[in-house]
């Protein structure tokens, strides 16, 4: 119960927090309806559901009809859900290209800071990324129900119904999941594939030259003309610090994306563990660990991701932007270095072959 007023909250901050500030602002072009989508009626159906829930409290055990409260709201829960679950990747690409922008970034960090005090979620994704976090725990929680009621209670037919209805839903989730990832993996062969067009039958012809040289050279069939050990290690050098730039930015990115993720879990933890215990004296130490796990999650974490994004990572990000001059530049002098031995492996005279070589020994 209390998970369920949790996931309710959420949405309703959610909504107050960044859906109506952003319907108030006009000096933003965001488009409010594909960000948010359905999330109004996804807080009402889950009213309705913790109204419902609620009322079974004050019945007997034997007389709660947990399961009749899902099946009376089929309807709204497999319209509402489903609707969400299929536009859900969409959404998530949006608002990642909304905040690519500065003051689209800011005005949904004033949106948040707003209700920081009232949340452990650290950004709008982790809002609304909630609405599929909670339909996928409704099959776990009806089947727990299932498993401890007696088959002559009245709600086990209705819980075996309820438990089929949101397996449905998780279902369509985890299909429209899979089908988001081939759409994905095929508009990235497509974009790869889209410069095959700019491709010239001359620029072909150099680069096969270019990749028999290359593959002569590393099998020692051949030998480059142009010997430069100092500029190889330099390059070498600085392709391994490319990397490890990288690597580092990848990792930290990772890292503050699960920090993110076990934070906005910390809060439904600590109620899970709270209700798993009947013994006060237990029940305190958990509700001191949930402060403290609430403290952290407030003051310390939000900071610490902040410092390190504006710090080191913007750092070593515009690094990286930086590097992209001398990487093309290495890239075109050992393509001209492939040009200039592959003219000059045929050039054996003073034939015309030697004025090319000379042009491409002026491009080296």
């Amino acid at each position: 119960m209390e998970t369920e007023e949790s996931n309710l909250k959420q949405l309703k901050l959610c909504i107050s927090g960044f859906l109506h500030t952003l319907r108030n602002d006009t000096t933003h072009t965001m488009d409010i309806d594909m960000m948010f989508l359905n999330i109004e009626n996804l807080a009402l159906v889950a009213e309705k559901l913790l109204m419902m829930l609620k009322g079974q409290q004050t019945l007997m055990s034997h007389e709660q009809m947990i399961g009749r409260c899902f099946t009376h709201l089929e309807e709204d829960l497999h319209r509402e859900y489903t609707f969400y679950l299929e536009n859900q990747a969409s959404v998530m690409d949006l608002i990642a290209q909304y905040q690519k922008d500065k003051a689209n970034k800011e005005l949904l960090d004033s949106c948040l800071q707003k209700i920081r005090e009232e949340t452990t979620c650290w950004d709008l994704q982790s809002f609304l990324i909630r609405p599929v976090q909670r339909i996928m725990k409704y099959p776990l929680f009806l089947r727990d129900i299932l498993v401890n009621t007696p088959a002559h209670w009245l709600d086990r037919p209705f819980l075996v119904d309820a438990t089929r209805i949101v397996d449905n839903i998780v279902v369509f989730a985890n299909e429209n999941k899979r089908k988001d990832e081939l759409i994905k993996r095929y508009n990235d062969e497509v974009t790869e594939s889209s410069l095959l067009p700019k491709l010239t039958l001359h620029s072909l012809k150099k680069k096969s030259k270019r990749l028999t040289t290359t593959l002569t050279h590393s099998l020692n069939i051949t030998s480059s003309v142009v010997e430069d050990s100092t500029f190889g290690q330099l390059s070498e050098k600085f392709a391994s610090l490319v990397l490890i730039i990288k690597t580092l930015i990848r990792d930290a990115t990772t890292f503050t994306d699960l920090l993110k993720k076990v934070q906005a879990e910390m809060d439904d933890l600590c109620t899970n563990i709270h209700n798993f215990y009947d013994n006060l004296e237990t029940q305190k130490n958990v509700f001191l660990y949930h402060g403290a796990a609430l403290k952290i999650a407030q003051n310390y974490t939000p900071r610490f991701i902040k410092d390190l994004e504006e710090g080191p990572l913007g750092t070593l990000s515009d690094l990286l932007a930086v590097f992209t001059a001398p990487q093309y530049f290495i890239e075109k002098r050992n393509s001209k270095i492939l040009d200039y031995d592959n003219l000059y492996t045929q050039t054996a005279d003073g034939s015309l072959a030697s004025e090319n070589l000379k042009i491409a020994r002026g491009e080296f």
